[in-house]
This record gives C-alpha cells, structure tokens and sequence, in this order.
C-alpha cells in the first residue's frame, strides 16, 4: 500500500493501493471491524474506472465461488453511487468528491428545508446531489433486493454525506442495517440532525449503532462547514471512530448527547494542523486495516469525553 504522504495533491481522492483477495463481509447488525475495512475498499474502489471496479469484484468472485457478488455502477451527471450485492447483503457505495461539479456542491452550503420541513435544514448542495440520483437508484436498488438482503450504506467525503442523507430520503432504503462513513463531512442544522440521532441508536457509543464515522485526526473536512447564516451546522450520530495517526488503534470521541446543543465542533489540538492529505481515502484505508482485528467498542481502553 503506498505511503499517504506519497499520495500526490491532484489525486488526493484516488486509491492506489491493494485490495483485499477476499471478500468477508458479514451480514449482522452490529458494528464489525472487517465489515468496517471493506467498506473503506469500497469507497476506494468507486473511485476507479468501471472496468477497474469491474475487474476487483470479478477477483473477489473468483477467489470465493460461492460468494456471487453482482455489481452496478451508475453515473448521474457529475455523482456516481455503485451497488454491489449476493442474495445475504446489499451495499450501497457513494462516490466522493472527483469534478468541478462535485465541488460545486461542496461549496453550496446553503441550508435549506430537508423534505419540506422548516425545522429540518438540510446542506443544499448535497441534499440535490442526492436527489439528483434519485429514480436511477431507487431502480437499481430495486433490481438487486431480490432476496430480503439486509441493506448498507457507506462514501467519503462527498459520498459520506450522501450515504445517511440517501438513508432517510428513500423508502428503499430506510430499514437499513449501518451506514459507514469515511470523513464526512457536516450535513445539516441542529434540527435535521437531532431528527437522525433519534432513528441511529448512536447513544451511548455502541456496537448496535446504525451509524459508524470515522475520522481521520487532522482531516478538516469533518468539521465543516461551521454555520450558514445564523444557524451552525451538526454532524449526525452522537460519536466517531477517531484515528490518532496513520496505523492507530482507533478511540471513541463523542459529540454530545439528544438534548445538548454545541455552538461549535472545533478542536482546538487540530486547527493548526488541519492538512487536506489526511482526508485521502488511502489513509481512511490504512487506518481500517490497521483496525480490522480490533472492535474497539469492546477492547476500548477509553472513551473521550468533549
């Protein structure tokens, strides 16, 4: 796997290392370390071109037979989201940031009515984004649960957002079983994410969560935007599986609880250090790896406290 730091600027998104020989996802409910480290790959995978995604699942296919992995890739406009499937599970994987309309999106930070509602505001320009693929992926979705398949969600960056927005817009989806997100960054205002934390099982940090947010330390995206107007922004889900570096074991950080709201989600240890390479989704990779042995809601030897 190559080095983050050799990992050049243009390409920050782009994974250029090795994947796994087989693929072990379990189908269960609950937090699972290799659930945790495929679902990066995957997010790494959607990156690549479709005969290169086509090519890895194929591989996976071949090492284990019985494991018949179907796959779809779909490009609307600028977003790209793939579904790779067996007749045991569903995932759903959205693609980061990779265009100028992608950063288009990013950046329009606008908040306004998720579904709406006037007390849910929702970052505009992901909120659309999602829209956007709305008909192609309720079809796709539709053409692989044949089967009952427990249903997962997971992106970086870009695709993180889109991964727990998609969650609560379409019916086809909202019996998922986890989202697993990889530097995502905030979605919306404390409305909107109050609404989500009640249907995430996020508090306290469990295992039984429906939401697992990893953050990689001096990765800026994750604390992003700040606020619009006069309203802040929140991340969804009430903890995060925080890196300390490349290869750590992963700790436990909270966010607060359902009834506290914080004006600001700014560390003061990271603002120095802030550094837009940590965000790649190779060190989101890395750090899974270095976790995929390691439950750390069960082996945790802290949690930090905000």
């Amino acid at each position: 796997m190559k080095a983050a730091s050799k990992i050049e600027l243009q390409h920050i998104f782009k994974y250029d290392g090795d994947y796994t020989k087989t693929f072990d996802f379990k189908a269960t409910d609950h937090y699972d370390p290799m659930n945790n480290y495929l679902m990066a790959q995957l997010c790494g995978l959607v990156y690549d071109t479709e005969e290169e995604i086509s090519l890895q699942v194929n591989k996976w296919n071949k090492k284990t037979p019985s494991l018949k992995l179907k796959l779809t890739i779909e490009d609307i406009d600028s977003n790209r989201f793939m579904v790779v499937s067996n007749d045991i599970f569903l995932i759903v994987v959205f693609r980061g940031t990779q265009n100028m309309k992608n950063w288009l999106s990013d950046f329009d930070i606008a908040l306004v009515p998720f579904q709406n509602n006037q007390d849910l505001l929702v970052h505009q320009g992901f909120y659309q984004s999602v829209l956007d693929m709305g008909s192609k992926l309720e079809k796709i979705v539709s053409n692989h649960q044949k089967n009952n398949q427990k249903i997962y969600l997971t992106g970086h960056s870009l695709g993180a957002a889109q991964a727990i927005l998609t969650a609560f817009v379409y019916s086809e989806l909202e019996t998922f079983a986890n989202v697993y997100t990889f530097g995502e960054p905030k979605i919306g205002d404390w409305g909107l994410t109050k609404h989500f934390n009640l249907h995430l099982n996020s508090s306290p940090p469990s295992n039984l969560s429906k939401i697992y947010r990893n953050i990689n330390n001096m990765d800026p995206v994750p604390y992003v935007p700040v606020f619009y107007g006069l309203r802040f922004y929140y991340h969804e889900g009430l903890f995060y599986l925080f890196a300390p570096t490349i290869g750590a074991k992963y700790v436990i950080e909270t966010t607060g609880d359902l009834g506290s709201e914080r004006a600001i989600d700014l560390p003061q240890r990271e603002l120095l250090g802030w550094n837009p390479i940590h965000h790649a989704i190779g060190d989101y990779i890395e750090n899974a790896a270095a976790n995929k042995q390691n439950n750390v809601f069960l082996n945790r030897k802290r949690i930090v406290e905000h």
